[in-house]
């Protein structure tokens, strides 16, 4: 079973979140959050965070989370930005159950907390990053248009690729969009990274294979963990980035990115059931390591990003991508 990337990206992200209190000053704003969660979502809610026990008496899921709004709305997903958040006051919570739709409907409002101290994009194959300056907002924005712009083609070719594989057509047509959501989100960075004063530069690329181990091997590191962390950091910037123009551009890419990120799970169940058992075996060795790697290097990477991102701080970073590769690993 492939990981629901919605729910890990959630937890994670609010994991961070409070590993982080106490390392910076806060900012709050309003907020509203109004969704509909099957019964089996919620169900998956509530077993993640432990919240049913043996001792509790409403075992049903949707009787617990009406009985229980406060206390999951607390932490819950935010569906108009796609992101967690951490609520400090909540003014009004209900929960409506439908029965014969097997859904609870969730509205509540109140007040949100964010920290303000505390990899863009799917590279192609071959594809070669220019040296760059990211402490600097300007071309840190100009480095990522350009990763966005690029994932353009890496989409394109990996469905191309697809379908000479003979892979599902529903895998080729998420590919087929996720490169028109990556040109959305290069144009919106480009105009954040000209708005600096940076255009972005020219991409390079080498020779590379793309024979299914290579192909299989590139998704596990460049997608699966690399697109799960870009999609977990953009949740992030969406609340905490300094300027309302990075958080709203966030805002808008953090859902797409998460979608990519579980295009990626989904598409490394596929090409790994191809690959011979060694090659399979070899697979999974990378991708551990890979995960592994980034909780080592999560403090470094976000140390050498821009303030104006509102990243969080080496311990902050650390526990965020901890929390994620745990979730992950599980």
């Amino acid at each position: 079973m492939m990981p629901d990337l919605r729910l890990i990206l959630s937890l994670s992200l609010l994991e961070g979140l409070t590993a982080c209190y106490g390392c910076g000053p806060t900012e709050t704003r309003d907020f509203t959050l109004e969704e509909t969660f099957s019964r089996g979502e919620m169900e998956g809610i509530l077993e993640e965070e432990a919240r049913m026990t043996q001792g509790e008496d409403y075992m049903d899921a949707l009787s617990y989370a009406s009985n229980h709004c406060r206390e999951l709305c607390g932490w819950v997903w935010d569906a108009q930005t796609d992101t967690g958040m951490e609520v400090s006051e909540m003014v009004s919570c209900q929960a409506t159950v439908d029965l014969e739709a097997d859904t609870i409907h969730v509205a509540c409002r109140g007040e949100v907390s964010t920290i303000q101290d505390c990899k863009e994009g799917r590279r192609p194959l071959g594809h070669v990053d220019p040296p760059t300056d990211l402490s600097r907002l300007g071309p840190y924005l100009a480095l990522c248009a350009q990763l966005e712009a690029v994932s353009v083609t890496a989409f394109q070719e990996l469905a191309q690729q697809l379908v000479a594989w003979g892979a599902p057509s529903a895998l080729i047509q998420r590919c087929l969009e996720a490169a028109e959501d990556e040109e959305r989100h290069a144009a919106a960075i480009s105009t954040l990274a000209l708005a600096e004063g940076c255009p972005p530069q020219r991409p390079q690329r080498r020779p590379a294979p793309c024979n299914l181990y290579a192909v299989a091997l590139h998704n596990a590191v460049e997608g699966c963990v690399g697109e799960t962390w870009a999609a977990l950091l953009a949740g992030w910037k969406a609340h905490n980035a300094r300027t309302p123009e990075l958080r709203a551009a966030y805002a808008r890419i953090a859902p797409e990115e998460a979608a990519h990120a579980q295009l990626a799970w989904d598409l490394h169940a596929w090409l790994r059931a191809r690959l011979p058992e060694p090659q399979r075996h070899e697979l999974d060795e990378a991708l551990a390591a890979e995960l592994r790697s980034l909780v080592q290097r999560a403090p470094a990477l976000l140390r050498a990003l821009p303030a104006a991102l509102g990243l969080p701080d080496a311990v902050g970073a650390e526990a965020l991508a901890r929390g994620l590769v745990s979730r992950l690993a599980a």
